[in-house]
């Protein structure tokens, strides 16, 4: 059974529709001042389950539901081809864990595997095949076949705000040239894990969806690098003095304020620094009293 009846399953089920045509144009949105980090792969080696690197209910809105685990094993994200470059790892410990995540109000999917390789070299090197099959097409598209049909995909190298560098993380759209669902397909790679995700959904929305997505598997992944914390850009330390005392947190510890699933807000509480004020007592006054003149009486 090929993709196109697991997508047929999927209209059927959650209502996605086909004939999202143009993708979102959001590379003018870029935000300033964004930096990806360099993950510490070598110290993250064992130090989570590949279960933990697959999309958790927690990652999510409440509009997303577990799928039929069946619908997963349709899919193959880790093994698969791209621009007829077949790319599959080339050692790993077991078999690759999936599950999937639907949200009907959306007409949106989300597809997750997770593979632990036998070192961080091994999945390195997956990584750098994945993006070199991706940036070989012709004129940036291919085709793909499924169940019959010949389907030719564009690859947008679109998607903004990289939370980690480049040499751990690629990530691309799929519009289909002909209309059709757009798809949005990320690697990464945490410690010796690989990390398949592919969205299917508006395309207006898949772009923030899935940085959010990311972002909340690096904070439970990698969280001495991904901490949660409370961020007040302009802000500025207060001048202190000995009869002041202001309290500094440390960035890169989880926020004592967050939460494991926080809502959007755009409000932030900054900590007012409580300054004591020492009086100086008041300077005694002194008064003069200016003596009488004595004046003498009059001679007779």
């Amino acid at each position: 059974m090929g993709r196109l009846l697991l997508l047929a399953a999927i209209i059927v089920g959650t209502g996605i529709a086909a004939g999202y045509a143009m993708a979102y144009p959001i590379r003018h949105l870029m935000p300033s001042g964004v930096v990806p980090v360099d993950i510490d792969q070598n110290a993250l080696f064992g130090s989570f389950d590949a279960d933990q690197a697959l999309v958790q209910q927690a990652d999510l809105d409440t509009t997303w539901q577990q799928g039929d685990p069946k619908v997963s094993q349709l899919v193959s994200l880790i093994t698969t081809s791209y621009c007829g470059q077949k790319v599959e790892p080339s050692t790993r410990l077991g078999a690759a864990l999936s599950r999937n995540f639907v949200d009907t109000n959306n007409s949106a999917v989300i597809f997750s595997e997770a593979l632990p390789m036998t070192n961080v070299i091994d999945a390195r090197n997956y990584l750098g095949r994945i993006r070199t099959a991706l940036g070989s097409c012709k004129s940036s598209r291919f085709f793909q076949v499924d169940g019959g049909n010949r389907t030719e995909f564009e690859v947008r190298d679109d998607r903004r705000s990289p939370p980690v560098s480049e040499d751990s993380y690629i990530s691309r759209t799929l519009q289909p040239v002909g209309g059709g669902t757009t798809r949005v397909v990320t690697y990464m790679q945490v410690g010796s894990v690989i990390i398949a995700l592919e969205y299917q959904g508006r395309p207006h929305q898949i772009s923030d969806r899935m940085d959010k997505i990311e972002k909340s598997m690096l904070e439970r992944l990698v969280p001495t690098q991904f901490a949660k914390r409370a961020d007040v850009p302009g802000v500025q330390p207060l001048p202190s003095d000995d009869a002041s005392t202001t309290s500094v947190l440390d960035q890169t510890k989880p926020s004592p304020t967050s939460t494991p699933n926080p809502s959007p807000t755009n409000a932030t509480t900054v900590p007012i620094p409580t300054t004591t004020v020492k009086h100086k007592p008041k300077p005694k006054t002194t008064t003069t009293v200016a003596a009488t003149p004595t004046t003498a009486a009059p001679a007779h």
